[in-house]
């Protein structure tokens, strides 16, 4: 089949069939000559043997040979020695197959060596030159260099991120958001957690991403992603994964969606790790995360949902009312100071079960501190409000007043009781929970072994914290205030990697206070920037005082600072320009945030990262690993170390396999990893064998005055 019914002369003609054609068709003809040399693609016309028999001005503007330097040369001399054969094979396909490949791409040499990639489209003719009929083919040469060098850079982007994920125990993904869930790229972790190879899941060439997750959970990840999705937030969700063998694995799922700047859903990205061990133990942790493990009694977590469900009771049934008591041990620090250790704890045990001697259904006992207790008490016939709950505390405190015998050791204990009562019409349980703790912070204040009710009249929280208030703002004229040093470690060594700044207040009453006990009294008067613009001041000061003395070349400060005011964009950068005029040349500085504070919108966090960045600061990364966070916007971001979240690390041996992915894709983006409040050596092995970067807290170093530090950078520095 020829590709035209009409045959266009390229080449010269025979003279007498020239005579024979009109001036119409010699004009056309001319015509159409003109416009084929004008065209941007090149036009050829090569014979069965592979040489050009035409070629048009496209040729010279693609190649820089002209045309009559080239006709009557074989098409190879022009072509990538590497792609020869397959033009050859391409080429003798077009006379000899029945249905030849009409497209095929290559390298055509330039005169000046450098090749051109070229796709080829052409089809055979049959021209008739000097009186001799023969097939030929004609074609077009189109130029898609830059294409090919593009899908080049894109294939080498996605195997420099496929070498990145590679050893990341997780799924790292990108797919469409359809029903499907249709996966674009699916990192190596995919074979180990499914069963199938990426390649499978990618494009739905083997089966979509939605048939590996459980019948009866895709349409509560549907929605629950789907709701994420139209609030342009991060999702977490967990479901059941079937993989090739059959076998049903537990997940959890984290991701976010891509967004245009117009707000067009483009694709989602997420990982996806399994967290099977962590649910068949849930029954075991929920006992953990529910119960006290000594006393068998309801933790604060339970109480306080019962206390929650308790008030919305009350709320819609006038008649149903109940105190809440708040029941703590006196002076317990005290005890274990006086008895060995341990005998005061199990003192507190043996109190726990007096008290649920005593205390049954529907009241409800729980134990809510190391030494202190909640009780629901409902209202029986003949509840009088004050009157009746003065019987239930008296009786109470006979009850504590028990002595109690720990081996050797007879133990006398009294109680303070704090009780709040829901005729004062509380909005929530958190409000009820905080007038009993004010409650029983007076009865302890009055030396303890007593109770004391809060009612509406007695306002003594609002007065403590207002006296703690004015005492915070004259803390620091009166040396009051001290920042002192918490050591960071290695984990692979355990050396002293940095320090991490902590402001403490040493209230004459209170004693040792952290910042954490103070800041919300700080952030409810105004008063927490110009706190931490003081110790700010004060780690200035150190830091110069330890650049004299210290003998390492170089030693890491991270300061945490936190409070409801840093929300405020302006108060963040101001604070952030201030500690980056300590740096010195042989200190460097971190900036530790809360992980909420990067949850703001993307222009103002944007905006706090710069100035951070501006600063020659560092950011650390508070509370990491709650999920609020998603992976997605941790990759965006300049961020040179996070910090898991002291819940994940209370609970290492359980959350041992979310630590180990949470860690290894933070690697994969080349941020370190540090474990703070680590507690115990359990914890810390478990840390260790996780591959966490960097360890602080009571099992690894207790906090030094300034003063100390310079003795334990030189001691770890001696031979």
């Amino acid at each position: 089949m020829g590709w035209l019914n009409i045959l266009i002369p390229f080449g010269p003609t025979r003279s007498d069939r020239i005579e024979k054609e009109s001036v119409a068709g010699a004009t056309d003809a001319a015509t159409i000559g003109q416009i084929l040399e004008n065209l941007p693609e090149v036009v050829f016309r090569a014979d069965r043997d592979g040489a050009w028999k035409y070629l048009n001005g496209g040729w010279k503007k693609l190649t820089g040979y002209t045309s009559s330097e080239s006709i009557g040369r074989e098409c190879v001399h022009y072509i990538h020695p590497e792609d020869r054969a397959a033009w050859t094979d391409y080429l003798r396909a077009q006379f000899v197959d029945d249905d030849p490949a009409t497209m095929f791409s290559m390298r055509i040499l330039c005169r000046t060596g450098d090749p051109v990639w070229v796709e080829v489209r052409c089809n055979t003719i049959s021209v008739n030159e000097d009186g001799l009929a023969s097939r030929q083919v004609i074609g077009t040469l189109t130029d898609i260099n830059q294409h090919v060098e593009q899908e080049n850079l894109t294939r080498a982007g996605h195997r420099a991120l496929e070498t990145i994920v590679a050893d990341v125990p997780a799924m790292i993904y990108r797919c469409r958001a359809n029903t499907l869930w249709t996966m674009e790229f699916c990192s190596a972790g995919c074979r180990d957690l499914t069963g199938y190879f990426p390649d499978d899941l990618t494009n739905n060439q083997k089966l979509p991403f939605v048939e590996l997750i459980h019948m009866d959970d895709r349409q509560r990840v549907w929605n629950l992603v789907q709701a994420a999705l139209r609030e342009d937030r991060p999702f977490n969700v967990t479901y059941r994964l079937i993989t090739a063998q059959g076998e049903e694995k537990w997940v959890l799922d984290a991701g976010q969606g891509n967004y245009t700047a117009s707000g067009e859903l483009l694709t989602i990205d997420g990982f996806i790790v399994e967290i099977t061990s962590w649910k068949r133990n849930e029954e075991e942790r929920t006992d953990r995360l529910l119960y006290d493990i000594d006393t068998g009694l309801p933790n604060r977590s339970l109480f306080t949902d019962r206390l929650k469900q308790r008030l919305m009771r009350a709320r819609k049934s006038s008649g149903s009312s109940f105190a809440l008591l708040l029941l703590q041990i006196d002076r317990f620090e005290g005890l274990k100071k006086k008895y060995p250790i341990g005998i005061a704890e199990r003192a507190v045990t043996e109190v726990g079960n007096l008290l649920r001697g005593h205390i049954v259904a529907p009241d409800t006992i729980a134990r809510i501190e190391p030494a202190g207790f909640g009780i629901l008490v409902e209202a029986a016939d003949g509840y009088d409000g004050v009157s009746a709950v003065t019987k239930i505390c008296k009786r109470l405190e006979e009850l504590v007043l028990t002595p109690i015998r720990i081996d050797d050791h007879q133990i006398f204990i009294t109680a303070s009781i704090g009780v709040s009562l829901s005729d004062s019409g509380y909005a929530t349980g958190d409000d009820m929970m905080m007038d009993a703790a004010t409650a029983l912070s007076r009865a302890s204040n009055l030396g303890g072994g007593r109770y004391e009710v809060f009612d509406l009249q007695t306002h003594a929280q609002a007065a403590a914290w207002s006296q703690m208030a004015a005492e915070l703002e004259l803390a620091a004229e009166r040396n009051e205030l001290e920042v002192l040093a918490q050591p960071i470690v290695n984990a692979s060594d355990g050396k002293v990697a940095g320090l991490e700044a902590r402001l403490v207040w040493n209230h004459p009453r209170h004693g040792q206070l952290l910042a954490e006990d103070f800041v919300p009294i700080a952030d409810e008067n105004q008063y927490v920037v110009p706190l931490w613009e003081w110790m700010i001041a004060r780690v200035a000061k150190h830091v110069r005082e330890w650049y004299e003395s210290v003998t390492p070349e170089q030693m890491s400060v991270n300061i945490y600072i936190h409070g409801k005011s840093l929300l405020d964009t302006n108060v963040m950068l101001r604070l952030a320009e201030e500690l980056a005029s300590v740096s010195t040349p042989r200190c460097r500085l971190s900036l530790g945030i809360p992980e909420s504070i990067l949850m703001q919108p993307d222009n103002l966090v944007e905006e706090i990262l710069n100035g951070v960045d501006s600063g020659g600061l560092q950011l650390v990364v508070d509370g990491f690993g709650t999920g609020l966070l998603a992976p997605a916007v941790l990759r965006r971001m300049s961020i040179s170390a996070v910090k898991l979240n002291p819940e994940l690390v209370a609970q290492a041996e359980l959350n041992s396999d979310i630590i180990r992915a949470i860690t290894a894709y933070a690697h994969s983006l080349g941020i370190d990893v540090i474990a703070s409040q680590v507690s115990s050596a359990g914890q810390r092995r478990v840390l260790e064998a996780s591959g966490v970067d960097y360890l602080q807290g009571p099992a690894i170093a207790a906090l030094l005055h300034a003063s100390d530090v310079v003795a334990l950078f030189n001691s770890q520095s001696a031979p």
